[in-house]
Order: structure tokens, then sequence, then C-alpha cells
């Protein structure tokens, strides 16, 4: 009997111990975590960022943050068409991430393209699975390549990211 009074007294008085520990700890989580949204203590509280230097804007750079050379500025195009028999409505084509055509009543877009360039559709998920070919591209335009198929089911497809180089033969399709 007497063992189990003294127990109990252990153990109530260490849970009581552990809970307080607990909180107080979470409360420190929480001023730590407060602080690091201030400059100046998160260069104390953070060992990262005593390492790490400073951001430089596109102002001081002169350049954009993110770059890549020219090569060949020249504008080319590649045409997309819906091949098979589904309504393309809210269907829009993306070129690195902006949309620059959308399907709608028409069957086939021509879109402007650089080399570099990332192609893709995107929009509304369609009734049915759409299936969206190249169907030409300009003279330079290594990839995609005319004829490369995909299947659009509602979910972001990369159509190509746009290669261009010398040795192609096909030839482009003007803008109407």
């Amino acid at each position: 009997m007497k063992f189990e009074r003294w127990f109990r007294e252990r153990t109530s008085r260490f849970e009581r111990l552990l809970i307080k520990g607990v909180g107080l700890m979470l409360f420190i989580l929480f001023v730590a975590q407060a602080l690091l949204t201030q400059p100046n203590f998160r260069l104390l509280l953070s060992l990262v960022d005593k390492h790490e230097g400073t951001a430089i804007s596109e102002e001081e750079s002169g350049q954009p943050a993110i770059s890549r050379p020219v090569i060949d500025d020249q504008e080319r195009f590649v045409r997309l068409s819906i091949i098979n028999d589904v309504d393309g409505e809210g269907i829009d084509v993306l070129v690195n991430g902006e949309v620059v055509a959308t399907f709608g009543s028409s069957e086939s877009v021509l879109i402007p393209v650089h080399d570099g360039d990332q192609v893709e559709v995107d929009g509304e998920i369609p009734a049915e699975d759409v299936i969206i070919a190249v169907t030409s591209v300009s003279e330079g335009i290594l990839s995609p390549v005319e004829g490369k198929q995909i299947t659009y089911f509602g979910q972001p497809e990369t159509v190509s990211f746009i290669t261009i180089g010398e040795g192609n033969k096909l030839t482009e399709e003007q803008p109407n």
C-alpha cells in the first residue's frame, strides 16, 4: 500500500513537471518563430543567414534575375491542332507559363515561339480526352517535330521545349 501511494505521488509530480516543461518548450518555440520573422533577430538566431549574402534586385544588376543567352531571337511558329472530334473549348496554350492562345471554337492555333520556350496546354477538364498534335512548325525548329501528339485530360501537359537549330526541312506556315 505504501508503495502505491508513494508511486502515485511521485508520478503525478513528474507528470505535472513534464506538462509544464512541454508548455515552456512550446512557448519558446512560438517566440523563436516570431523573432525569426524580424531580419535583425534572424541574423542572430539563424546560423545559415549569417553565411548568405544580400539579395541583388533586378534594378541593381541591370539584368533579369533569371536569364538565358539569346542564341536566335527570330520568332518562329508552331501550329497545334485538335485531331479527334472533341470540343476544345476552354483549353489554353501556354508559352513559358503565359496564355498565348485558346482553342475555343477553332480546332487549330498558331503560336509564336523562341528558342528554349516551354509550350504547354492547360485549362478546363474536358468531357473526353483531347488529342492535340503538332501539325506544322517553322523552318529551323528541331523540337517539337511535326506529328508529335499529346493527350490532354484536364492536367497541365507539356507539348515540348522549343529547340532551334539547323537541319530542319519543314516549312513555316504563315499566320493568317
